[in-house]
């Protein structure tokens, strides 16, 4: 059995870096998926709660899916991408530490530009030490490369990820064109996403046999658009949801995890009861 507390080649304990005493998870933000109202509604929101995460001395670690869609081409980066960028940035450059970016499935075409706005970038999975010795791994949803995890992602993301496509796919069009060929592929996708359990089913079954399997405590992601909070034994699942529906997302704080929503009009998050 594979276990983060040991490389998997030496059996010589992994150095697992500690969370911050305060995180904010958020994931599925979908930037620019929706009409120029709703789109500027749903920034404002996500930059306010940004805010109020620096004003409080909260971390945030993004769990993909933050713009819809996301491809960078050589320098150009979608228009969508260009405030969050540059208000990152320009925290970053304040002295404030980097910012985890775990890329998913409408925003992993990055090739430098998350990086030079200060994001620490993972197209993966990480794993941190919580106060209290938890293991606990934060990934976007959609599936691992690594075979190990018996989490592959669906055949159409495996090929949109394929470093041939992906040239291919450059060559054929610009920035701009390639960018809104994907957007309107994601509308389609979106809007047929409530009615199809499967996806969903595939993603829940696959964490709670992670948590077990692989000596994990603690499992948060997003992908599937809505919020979990699975108990199994002492082992917990927990799923951000989709902010651009319910501004939704999980803190971290005092060495426990709280699934929150972000009142945009009081400028508050509401924990639960």
């Amino acid at each position: 059995m594979w276990s983060p507390e040991k490389n998997k080649l030496t059996g010589e304990p992994l150095n697992i870096p500690q969370l911050p005493n305060c995180v904010l998870f958020v994931s599925d933000v979908h930037l620019g998926g929706f009409d120029s109202d709703t789109n500027a509604a749903l920034e404002r929101d996500f930059i306010a709660l940004m805010k109020w995460c620096q004003q409080n001395q909260t971390q945030v670690i993004l769990l993909g899916d933050v713009f819809d869609y996301y491809m960078q081409y050589g320098k150009y980066t979608p228009e969508v991408s260009h405030t969050i960028l540059h208000w990152f940035k320009h925290y970053h450059q304040s002295g404030n530490p980097s910012t985890l970016y775990i890329t998913g499935n409408h925003d992993n075409w990055d090739f430098g530009a998350l990086d030079e706005a200060g994001f620490d970038t993972e197209h993966e999975y990480r794993l941190f030490r919580t106060e209290n010795e938890c293991i606990l791994m934060l990934m976007h949803g959609d599936g691992l490369y690594e075979p190990k995890f018996g989490f592959p992602r669906p055949l159409f993301h495996r090929f949109l990820r394929n470093p041939y496509f992906v040239k291919m796919f450059k060559a054929l069009t610009t920035g701009k064109a390639g960018n809104s060929i994907m957007r309107r592929f994601s509308a389609w996708s979106r809007k047929n996403d409530r009615a199809d359990k499967s996806d969903k089913v595939h993603l829940d079954s696959n964490v709670v046999r992670m948590l077990h399997e692989f000596e994990l405590d603690v499992i948060i992601c997003g992908h599937h658009h809505e919020v979990r909070d699975i108990t199994a034994g002492q082992k917990r699942y927990m799923n951000t949801g989709a902010f651009y529906i319910d501004r939704s997302a999980c803190l971290y704080t005092k060495g426990l995890f709280h699934l929150v929503k972000w009142d945009g009009l009081n400028h508050i998050l509401h924990k639960p009861n």
